[in-house]
């Protein structure tokens, strides 16, 4: 705010200056001002009235909390179509996900030489029984064997043991004790794997996994559902509730504790003069106005932050919690019960957070927080299969790209140089066939035509890697009713390497030509317009209970959008 005028210019020329409504320090030592000391308490009672913190009802502080609560175990799973069995120890990622081991020739030889160093005494006899042997050049197994895993056999003959023939003789009880049961518990000990191929779990029509959870006899409730689990991580929203619960709670509890203040990064300071963490910016988040989410957690973290209480409930892990009732006790002796947001008038009033959504065509079920096991993370090995599945719409085809495939040694290969290298091998032994029955061939006429000059192309090539899936219709039965549908059918290249054979180009890839969980027909919405992409790792994790777990499982994750085979029918090319 400038001074008044002077009477005369020379004086406002000289000492004109102005006052500033700020404080403004002429010392280097702030400590004086930021102590905030004042000789006027009424200035400080202006202060909190002009921020409104005069204004609190109910200002009493929570002392204790009753919370009254139960528990059910969920011991039963099932995977798929199977009936429930009992959950062991193991993590459920590894009950779902697991599938058998292949025996690849790396594999075989790895038991093999473990027996060696478990039983050298042994060791001649067994080479003569269980030998490592070239198959024959005729075979179609040597045809199918890549040219890695030759010039591994041929280094092996003889010189190892057969570890697939082995445990075929221990089968039969032909291996004596202690050696027998040895190696069994060495191979057991190497992956978590079931009885059959793929996992009970995988439906190789949806691409994805499906599971469900349940309390077990006497009283047994509906199911904890998972229709579609593919990314790898189990959690409480895996789950929707198939049916009511409530039989399977065991006697309720109750939970008395002192809350304490909600904490997190970034939080509003209570005092006044205390600065908030510089490293957690709420201004700066990258909020739309369709991001609701983000403005309610902007909304709490700065208006009521530090208006929130915790009380700590321990429970075991894979198990179904439904809380009763809470009762709050504060500092004046009044006890106030807080309802559940489930059980409110109106559905406007009702609003929830972790809690689990009933199953289609079930009815409400009662607020139930499911604790997933505690599975520490896991390890994933570089892929051993991925296939790509994506739509070509100038094709109206659906193709499965096989990317990387194993080969005979159980190493990951590119699917394009190994169907190259399968073409390779299956002409080499085409021509090992025609060179008895070649004939020369004749020279044309001297009074022949010209040939012509427009070639017709019955169909153009594809990468021999891209099998296709033709759509097909098939029937869907939902609620007893049959409803037409369309389902995709793998196809198949024809290889026309052979004048009279026609043989069709066989996929690589586990997923698609191999085992009970190959994908062979799949619903059309399991395809969508960005793709699906299916991976094969090995998994490693440890357990709550320190064991260590190794498998072999599928990850789903989205693809790369459309494709472009450049398949075309009926053209005419020119000779040049």
């Amino acid at each position: 705010m400038p001074f008044s005028e002077p009477k005369t210019a020379q004086f406002a020329t000289l000492f004109r200056g102005w006052n500033r409504l700020e404080a403004r320090s002429r010392k280097d030592d702030f400590s004086s001002g930021l102590a905030a000391a004042t000789a006027d308490p009424l200035w400080a009672l202006g202060r909190q009235w002009q921020m409104q913190e005069m204004k609190g009802r109910n200002a009493g502080t929570p002392i204790r909390a009753d919370v009254t609560y139960e528990v059910a175990a969920l011991n039963e799973i099932r995977l798929g179509d199977q009936p429930f069995e009992d959950i062991d120890e193991t993590p459920v990622e590894v009950q779902v996900e697991r599938e058998s081991v292949e025996w690849d020739w790396r594999m075989r030889i790895r038991a093999g030489q473990h027996f060696e160093r478990m039983a050298p005494d042994l060791v001649d006899q067994m080479r003569d029984l269980c030998p490592v042997v070239k198959p024959p050049e005729d075979s179609e197994e040597w045809i199918n064997l890549d040219y890695a895993s030759r010039r591994f056999v041929l280094f092996m003959e003889g010189r190892a043991i057969n570890g697939e023939t082995l445990f075929e003789l221990i089968a039969q009880g032909a291996v004596p004790e202690p050696f027998a049961g040895e190696m069994t518990r060495w191979y057991g000990s190497l992956y978590w794997q079931p009885g059959r191929n793929a996992s009970p779990a995988w439906k190789p029509e949806r691409l994805d996994y499906e599971f469900a959870l349940r309390a077990g006899a006497p009283a047994a409730p509906g199911s904890l559902k998972a229709g579609s689990y593919r990314n790898g991580s189990i959690d409480w929203h895996s789950f929707v509730t198939d049916g009511s619960a409530a039989a399977a709670f065991k006697t309720p509890a109750v939970l008395r504790a002192t809350p304490v203040h909600v904490t997190f990064a970034g939080q509003p300071k209570p005092r006044w003069w205390e600065f908030e963490d510089g490293a957690v910016n709420f201004g700066a988040l990258d909020t739309a106005k369709t991001d609701l989410g983000k403005l309610l957690l902007t909304e709490f973290a700065l208006m009521h932050g530090d208006d929130w209480f915790i009380v700590p409930l321990r429970t075991d892990p894979n198990t179904l919690i439904n809380v009763r009732e809470v009762r709050v006790l504060d500092c004046f002796g009044v006890q106030t019960p807080i309802a559940r947001a489930v059980d409110a008038a109106g559905p406007l009033q009702k609003w929830q957070v972790y809690a689990l959504a009933p199953a289609p065509g079930t009815a409400q079920p009662a607020a139930m927080l499911y604790v997933p096991p505690g599975a520490g993370t896991r390890e994933e090995s570089p892929v051993l299969e991925e296939v790509q599945f994506a739509r070509d719409e100038d094709a109206n085809i659906v193709f499965a790209i096989e990317h990387i495939v194993p080969n005979q040694l159980g190493d990951p290969a590119r699917g394009f140089a190994a169907h190259l290298e399968a073409q390779r091998r299956w002409r080499e032994h085409l021509g090992t066939e025609a060179e008895a029955t070649s004939a020369p061939t004749a020279e044309p006429a001297p009074d022949a035509p010209p040939p012509p000059r427009v070639r017709y192309v019955m169909s153009t090539k594809v990468p021999q890697n891209w099998i296709p899936f033709l759509a097909t219709e098939g029937d869907n039965t939902v609620g007893g009713v049959v409803r037409r549908s369309v389902r995709l059918r793998e196809g198949a290249i024809v290889s026309t390497e052979a004048a009279d054979e026609l043989r069709p180009i066989a996929a690589l890839s586990r997923l698609l030509s191999r085992g009970d969980g190959a994908a062979n027909l799949i619903n059309e919405e399991a395809v969508g317009r960005a793709g699906v992409r299916v991976e094969l790792r090995r998994q490693r994790m440890r357990s709550a209970t320190g064991e260590t777990h190794v498998w072999l499982g599928r990850k789903v994750g989205v693809g790369k959008g459309e494709a472009r085979s450049g398949l075309r029918f009926d053209e005419g090319r020119e000779i040049a």
